[in-house]
């Protein structure tokens, strides 16, 4: 049975690391005491950030540097304010601001103090990725709050969070205390802020699910953590086991106002953040919610599970997108032509694109206006893989054997691989998926997918902008093998399995 937590029982009982604080916490970087300045209705949150270097390895530490941009939004670094800086004996050391988010100082500091306004800022889709508070909820994500320290690997920190005692912390980081974390890297820890019972925390009874949810829904709360609970179990069959070790799932609405349907995620470490408004009837709003847990889920594994470096966003995000509907098939949650709808969209938003640059190129310029064709072209070449594959198994293997197999590479290297490289190197080991990796993923040619839909049974209607997928009217044999591989009759086997 689902069990709802006080906020110092969900620490001590979802994670338990109580009395190992100090004996397994790796060599910190950072130290670090954040709470809250001033917090009104309407009004701009303020929270300062007191904390101090502890390697002492580094000389001439004169330079401090906050995160001014991310995922495409600018102008983090001007929400700080009241910047000091101190030596090791606690003296202020006098320093210049420069570019926005860039300090120097007059000698080698220690410690730092600022003040950061963190009211939300940028468009709604930001919101999912960077931090915010308001009156009543809010998300810390260290990468953009903390000083950046460019040393070239994960920056570890222990961090103190005072908060009133009506406030709530969620969050997958070990803790030794109410309000202590042992961050093992700050780029990847999250915590969910929320005030007077605004969030509703459950935990799976089966698993190490910790699933945050706050606001009114079309569905109950127990419906969301069987969801998630089934979908994560059944990317463990996928990728061979277990990959995030406590794994929390936050899902909030935006924190304005925004249309029905519009979703944005964010899935760092361990925890999978999602901002959404609701839909205006429950079954719609239950596959939205299926379709946002398949989807970020997939992280998990791909890429927060692997020692991977590198833009290849190409790999991760458009064939998480495209598992993402197979299993939306196979578990009877999505149609056959809901499938073939979006591969159709994707293939229109692909060919309208003027600058036809290569997938690893796209991926480069994510977040300045490639978003689009890392998302539908990705998708598409996860699709001709998929088809290639089974047609040249028949039926024996297909993408989720390749998408195993980057993360196996991924989770057992042991120092740092290039993450093109290695995708890149598994699809030319198969040799009938060469052509597709030089054609569309370091190549730029146009998807000419008429010989694989073919041998799929499936007929494109229209041409370019205009183009519909649809199952020919009499599949031969091959066909409705590679149908049924695809997930055609899915329905069927499942509605069977049901009497």
């Amino acid at each position: 049975m689902s069990k709802t937590f006080r906020p110092i029982l969900l620490v001590l009982l979802v994670f338990g690391e109580i009395l190992q604080f100090f004996t397994i916490a790796p060599a910190q970087d950072i130290e670090v005491r954040i709470g809250i300045v001033a917090i009104a209705e309407n009004q701009p949150a303020y929270f300062y950030f007191d904390g101090r270097f502890l390697d002492d390895t580094r000389p001439n530490l004169k330079n401090l540097v906050l995160l001014d941009q991310y995922a495409g939004t600018l102008g983090l670094a001007g929400r700080a304010n009241l910047v000091s800086m101190t030596d090791k004996v606690g003296d202020r050391v006098a320093f210049k601001r420069f570019a926005p988010g860039e300090y120097l100082a007059e000698s080698q500091f220690n410690g730092w103090n600022y003040n950061l306004a963190l009211a939300p800022i940028g468009p709604a889709s930001a919101k999912a990725h960077i931090s915010w508070v308001t009156a009543d909820q809010g998300i810390l994500m260290l990468n953009d709050v903390l000083p950046q320290l460019g040393v070239g690997r994960p920056v570890a920190a222990r961090v103190e969070i005072e908060l009133p005692d009506d406030w709530q912390i969620i969050t997958s980081e070990p803790s030794a205390k109410k309000g202590v974390f042992d961050v093992r890297d700050v780029d990847k820890a999250v915590f969910v802020l929320s005030r007077n019972g605004n969030s509703r925390v459950t935990t799976a009874p089966n698993g190490p699910l910790t699933l945050s949810i706050s606001g009114k829904w079309q569905f109950a709360d127990r419906e969301a953590l069987a969801m998630a609970s089934e979908i994560l179990g059944e990317y463990e069959k996928i990728f061979g086991g277990q990959s995030a070790r406590s794994p929390v799932v936050s899902l909030m609405h935006f924190p304005e106002n925004v249309g029905l349907g519009n979703w944005e995620a964010d899935t760092r470490g361990s925890t999978v953040t999602i901002l959404s408004s609701d839909m205006p009837f429950k079954n719609q709003s239950v596959q939205r919610l299926h379709e946002q847990l398949r989807h970020e889920i997939f992280h998990l594994w791909l890429p927060n599970g692997v020692n991977l470096t590198g833009k290849y966003d190409w790999f991760y995000e458009g064939f998480a997108l495209y598992q993402s509907l197979k299993l939306g098939i196979a578990s009877n949650n999505l149609r056959f032509d809901d499938f073939l709808a979006s591969l159709a969209q994707a293939y229109r938003l692909d060919i309208i694109q003027l600058d036809r640059g290569s997938l690893i190129a796209a991926s480069e310029r994510r977040w300045s206006g490639a978003n689009a064709t890392v998302y539908a072209r990705g998708m598409l070449v996860a699709f001709l893989c998929d088809l290639t594959m089974l047609e040249r198994s028949k039926g024996k293997r297909s993408v989720t054997d390749l998408i195993r197999e980057v993360y196996q590479r991924g989770a057992s290297a042991k120092t740092p691989l290039d993450g093109n490289e290695v995708v890149l190197g598994a699809m030319r080991e198969r040799v009938e998926l060469k052509a597709i990796a030089d054609n569309y993923v370091t190549g730029s040619k146009p998807i000419n997918w008429s010989k694989e839909l073919l041998a799929a049974g499936i007929a494109a209607d229209g041409d370019g902008a205009a183009t519909r997928l649809s199952v020919v009217p009499k599949p031969n044999g091959r066909q409705k093998d590679l149908l049924d591989n695809l997930g055609y009759n899915s329905w069927r086997k499942l509605s069977g399995s049901s009497k």
